[in-house]
């Protein structure tokens, strides 16, 4: 979540609500093109948890919400796929 503020110049200040942090983000995407959305759902790696920007904002916006809870269950599902995953290259040999 602090990656998309950082890509976009926004930093959550001391006493900022997640509300409000949230909508900065909201109003500062609605400034980026459809191809820059794109790239930056990539570069965030949404499309891997099967995520959406606008998923993501309403996770910062509501974290004690439905989305927040959906971004938690995808990541801890990522992470524990990526452990699963045999590892690649000569290292693989030494497990």
């Amino acid at each position: 979540m602090d990656k998309l503020g950082e890509k976009l110049g926004i930093s959550r200040e001391d006493g900022m609500s997640s509300y409000a942090c949230g909508r900065a983000i909201e109003g500062a995407l609605k400034s980026v093109s459809a191809s820059g959305l794109n790239d930056l759902g990539k570069e965030l790696g949404l499309g891997e948890l099967d995520f959406f920007l606008t998923d993501l904002v309403a996770a910062i916006k509501y974290p004690w919400g439905e989305e927040n809870d959906r971004l938690e269950r995808c990541s801890t599902n990522s992470t524990a796929t990526a452990r699963a995953q045999p590892m690649s290259g000569h290292f693989s040999t030494l497990a």
